[in-house]
């Protein structure tokens, strides 16, 4: 009688705790309808650094969509322009080339204010590149490839309604990227690293048409 009271105490153990498991749901991506287009803004400068340097852009935009009105993760692909490298010594141009940020949940701070990280999502052979330019001729070349668990990252809910939208911090770390020396005064050095960094900031609204839409993470 005994061990079976005690067989039973460490079940009832058991199964409580992997209630409260599943009752402890991770938080999500939410939208009012699906799909939804997704669309950011850059609130400052977005600035991405290396050993070659700092790279900064004026202008750096967020499309992507959402299929279902809850996903675990979002993806959006980037658009910079307005951008110089080098620690401003050169232009720069940056090549997406169909990579996009994939973005994702891992903790709750507090009812508005969730952490995650971001993997960077490319077609096969594809990747990121950075181009800094002087007088027509190219100064540095830096490789960014697919790569995931970039942290740190920190969402907010902002708004009510149809209006509520969600910013990003993103003040990444430990970016692993390739430099490719170019020729002439100012080139930087043929390196592999990982040791790059990217901080930004971005606003994300979503719309139906042309329509707001709410989007939250809970």
């Amino acid at each position: 009688m005994i061990r079976n009271f005690k067989i039973l105490s460490l079940a009832a153990v058991v199964v409580f705790a992997l209630t409260a498991v599943s009752s402890a749901a991770a938080a999500e991506f939410h939208a009012e309808v699906a799909p939804i287009t997704l669309s950011g803004s850059q609130i400052g400068t977005d600035v991405f650094t290396t050993n070659a340097g700092t790279t900064e852009c004026e202008e750096a935009t967020y499309a992507g969509s959402q299929a279902t009105t809850t996903a675990a993760t979002v993806e959006v692909e980037p658009t910079y322009s307005g951008c110089s490298s080098l620690s401003g010594f050169a232009s720069a141009t940056i090549d997406t080339n169909g990579c996009k940020y994939k973005f994702n949940i891992t903790s709750e701070t507090t009812t508005t204010t969730f952490d995650g990280d971001i993997a960077i999502v490319c077609p096969a052979g594809s990747e990121i590149t950075v181009t800094a330019s002087l007088f027509g001729q190219s100064k540095c070349i830096i490789h960014i490839p697919p790569q995931t668990n970039l942290a740190n990252v920190e969402y907010h809910n902002v708004g009510s309604g149809n209006t509520r939208d969600v910013t990003v911090t993103v003040s990444l770390t430990g970016i692993t990227y390739t430099q490719t020396a170019g020729s002439g005064f100012g080139a930087c050095t043929t390196e592999h690293q990982t040791n790059g960094t990217y901080t930004g900031e971005a606003t994300v609204k979503g719309f139906e048409g042309k329509k707001q839409k709410g989007i939250w993470i809970a």
